[in-house]
């Protein structure tokens, strides 16, 4: 969808032909009024919700994004008690702290995200430099294609090398494994499965966790046993039991490579412990931890004997805070990525309609994901962009064809 304009640095016009379409995805199952507050469970509507969440997260759109993923909601959360918790009998303890002691026992560590929420890759940027300073070399991705193989020559993430790292969030992060000298590997199946038969539900989902694993054993820990990998994966992934399902059997990834190779990664979950458009959409455990104040950072929950808060399939669960937002941005830009906000020139963004403010660093091309980039919407206050410290940049605002409506140079 609109592939020519990404290329050229406009995800705007994707964006905005995703509105277009809106009423074309709904219409059929009655969700034109699409933000009800209701869970669910309609397909179409379903896909059309995660894909636009997943645009406005990649635009800094974040309260759109968290909207969005209200529409055709595609899972019910799970419930527990509302007057006590196994988190009252727990210690919170930094996430990021937690996965680095536990990787002196993991060569593996396999973390899945929520793709729709860029707050869960903000423990990313910070893993890689740890984990590297304890051996890591290989960052393996769900998201990577091919072309990534490049971006170390040119040292910078481009639009045609994953879909997800079209997230301002997620591409810092890879540029930062460029500059530490991660090898960077593609793992995501490329093949597609023939003749499914009728009565294995999971038959397809099946094949493509297992050639991510295959991919992941021949890439790197074959030609390289004692490897030390972070695998950053999406969802269920990660986790490493065979469980029924809706009358089959799903074996997720990280269970295959186990079975493969005979490694016991470290399984962190991500999706679920994250705030949601409202309460209702959120886990009560999730709610309880926020209510009382306990999630201050990316947290994780630790136990008497050192065992971690998880959701059974998994070591670990990730508890992000809610969001605050300063100057139209999510707190945790600054938190915990340590950025600066700067002003948007009021002369870029007098024309009505959605506009889009970039920013890249200096020498960049619009080629390049930029480093930071936010939605301005009509009738809104005209947000901030939110840069590293200690840097030079340029950038531009531009409208839904692409056209350049201002640039300018910025330093922090």
């Amino acid at each position: 969808m609109k592939k020519d304009e990404l290329l050229k640095g406009n995800p705007l016009a994707q964006y905005v032909e995703l509105m277009r379409l809106e009423n074309d995805f709904l219409k059929d199952v009655g969700l034109v009024e699409a933000f009800n507050g209701k869970p669910l469970n309609k397909g179409m509507a379903a896909t059309y919700g995660q894909a636009r969440a997943t645009v406005e997260g990649n635009l800094g759109a974040i309260r759109r994004s968290l909207r969005s993923q209200t529409i055709g909601w595609f899972y019910f959360p799970a419930k527990t008690a509302t007057t006590g918790s196994p988190l009252d009998r727990m210690r919170p303890v930094s996430a990021v702290d937690y996965i680095v002691r536990q990787a002196d026992k993991h060569p593996y560590v396999m973390i899945g995200e929520e793709h729709m929420k860029p707050q869960t890759r903000t423990i990313l940027l910070p893993l890689l430099r740890r984990l590297y300073a304890k051996g890591f070399r290989y960052f393996a991705a769900e998201t990577f294609y091919q072309a990534i193989k490049s971006a170390p020559v040119r040292g910078y993430p481009a639009w045609d090398d994953g879909y997800y790292i079209q997230d301002p969030v997620y591409a810092e992060a890879v540029r930062e494994a460029i500059k530490l000298g991660y090898k960077l590997v593609p793992y995501e199946a490329e093949e597609q499965p023939k003749d499914a038969p009728k009565d294995d539900p999971w038959f397809n989902q099946n094949f493509r966790e297992h050639l991510q694993a295959d991919n992941l054993k021949t890439r790197i820990f074959d030609h390289d046993p004692k490897a030390k990998v972070l695998v950053w994966a999406g969802r269920s992934h990660v986790v490493k039991v065979a469980s029924k399902q809706d009358g089959g059997e799903f074996r997720p990834m990280a269970y295959e490579f186990k079975r493969m190779t005979g490694i016991d990664p470290l399984s962190v979950y991500l999706p679920t412990d994250v705030e949601a458009a409202a309460p209702e959409y959120e886990r009560e455990d999730y709610k309880y931890a926020a209510d009382k104040g306990w999630i201050h950072g990316p947290t994780i929950f630790v136990g008497a004997h050192g065992g971690a808060y998880g959701l059974d399939e998994n070591e670990a669960t990730v508890f992000f805070p809610r969001t605050t937002y300063v100057h139209g941005r999510p707190d945790w830009l600054a938190r915990n990525l340590g950025r600066v906000p700067r002003d948007i020139p009021a002369s870029m963004v007098s024309r009505p309609g959605y506009l889009l403010a970039q920013a890249w660093k200096e020498g960049e091309p619009v080629q390049a994901i930029p480093i930071d980039q936010i939605l301005i919407t009509p009738g809104d206050p005209v947000p901030v962009l939110m840069l590293p410290r200690g840097g030079s940049f340029w950038m531009r605002v531009i409208d839904p064809t692409g056209k350049v409506l201002g640039t300018s140079r910025l330093h922090t």
